[in-house]
C-alpha cells in the first residue's frame, strides 16, 4: 500500500493548494509604498537620463515593479537569498588594458602551494585567482595592456612566487560570468 501524500500546502501554511498567502491590510500598503518609490526612482533616472547626466545605456524597470516587491515578500529572512553580492563591471579595453591572458602556475616546491596567491595579491594585473586540481596548483586571469607588460608580469610572477608558468592569450569573450541556472 502506498504511503499516504503529504499536505505541501498545509506545510508552507497556505490554506488550500496553489492559493497565494493571506496579507494584512499593513503589509500590502508597505507593497503599494515599495512598488511606489521603486517607480519614483525609475522615473527620477529615465529624467536624468534624458538630460545627459546618466551616461551610458538606462534600462528603466518601470510596469514590473511588483515583480520585485512580490520576490522579496516571499522570500524567507536569513534563510532565502537569491542576490548574494554585486560588482561593477569595468571594461578593461577603457582602462588600455588590451591583452588579458590564463596563466598556469606549477609551483617548483610542492610543499609552497598554499604561499602563491599570498605572494602575489599585490599584483594589480591579476584580476582572479584560483586554486586547481591538476598539474598546475593555480590558474591566474590577468590583464595588461601590451605583450611586453605582459612579459614583465609573468618575470615578476615566477620571481615571487616561484613557479613555472604557461600562459594562454584571449582572442575574444564569446560570453563570461553567465549566472548558473
Amino acid at each position: 500500500m502506498a504511503a499516504p501524500k503529504k499536505s505541501v500546502a498545509k506545510e508552507s501554511g497556505q490554506d488550500k493548494a496553489g492559493s497565494p498567502p493571506e496579507f494584512s491590510r499593513e503589509q500590502e500598503l508597505k507593497a503599494l509604498r515599495d512598488m511606489l518609490l521603486i517607480r519614483r526612482f525609475e522615473e527620477k533616472a529615465g529624467q536624468l537620463y534624458g538630460m545627459g547626466f546618466i551616461g551610458g545605456f538606462c534600462h528603466l524597470y518601470i510596469g514590473q515593479e511588483a515583480v520585485a516587491v512580490g520576490l522579496q515578500s516571499a522570500l524567507k529572512e536569513g534563510h532565502d537569498s537569491v542576490i548574494t553580492g554585486y560588482r561593477a563591471v569595468i571594461d578593461p579595453e577603457a582602462l588600455g588594458k588590451m591583452l588579458t591572458a590564463f596563466i598556469s602556475l606549477r609551483t617548483l616546491n610542492p610543499v609552497e602551494d598554499d604561499e602563491v596567491p599570498v605572494k602575489l595579491v599585490e599584483l594589480p594585473e591579476i584580476v582572479s585567482c584560483y586554486s586547481v586540481a591538476g598539474r598546475e596548483s593555480h590558474l591566474l586571469v590577468v590583464q595588461v595592456g601590451s605583450p611586453s607588460e605582459l612579459e614583465r608580469l609573468l618575470s615578476e610572477i615566477r620571481q615571487r612566487a616561484g613557479v613555472s608558468t604557461e600562459t594562454t592569450l584571449v582572442l575574444s569573450v564569446p560570453y563570461a560570468d553567465r549566472p548558473p541556472l
